[in-house]
């Protein structure tokens, strides 16, 4: 949201199909939808890579990502429809196909930036510090997708030899906004 009189931005995301229950010690036991739901064009990448994945707060945030980065090429209901018309068929690969390939097109903006993948965003929004918001999830992204390339996450699963275990064996760690591992 946009509050036209201030230069702030910020965005409530209300999503609790997949929200996890956590027991005594505040370990998360799992989602409890029975299936995985979503809007496909707001789906985080890892589970649009493995559908077995447990539901994270970190997909939660991604999905956020791609829910600002929508509104930030929409832009405003001031903007001509054509125009915003036009620039939302640049986010069109994101909203149909075989999970792995949305996931494929998702990975590569982040991996390369939307300017880089031809996206461009909304001018009137980009003065109110969108571009720079969007510009530090994505650092933070680039970040964790590094590191899950140098541990092989996605293609085999296996896990950074850092974090605790919790009763199920998922090591839980975190990215911060300068790509660091760190554990939690």
């Amino acid at each position: 949201m946009v509050d036209p009189s201030r230069q702030d931005v910020w965005v409530i995301l209300s999503d609790f199909d997949l929200a996890s229950r956590v027991d005594a010690k505040g370990h998360p036991c799992g989602a409890t939808a029975w299936h995985r739901t979503g809007t496909l064009p707001f789906m985080a990448i890892d589970l649009l890579f493995k559908p077995d994945e447990i539901h994270q707060l970190r997909h939660d945030l991604e999905s956020l990502f791609y829910v600002a980065m929508w509104w930030a090429v929409k832009g405003t209901k001031e903007e001509e429809e054509k125009v915003v018309t036009t620039r939302l068929l640049q986010l069109a690969p994101w909203d149909h196909g075989a999970f792995a390939d949305v996931a494929e097109k998702k990975l590569s903006c982040i991996m390369r930036g939307w300017e880089d993948r031809g996206i461009k965003l909304s001018p009137v929004l980009q003065s109110n510090g969108i571009e720079a918001a969007l510009g530090n999830l994505r650092a933070l992204f680039v970040g964790a997708e590094a590191l899950k390339a140098q541990y092989g996450l996605l293609s085999s699963g296996s896990t950074p030899p850092v974090g605790d275990k919790d009763e199920v064996g998922a090591v839980h760690y975190s990215v911060d906004m300068g790509g660091m591992l760190t554990s939690i």
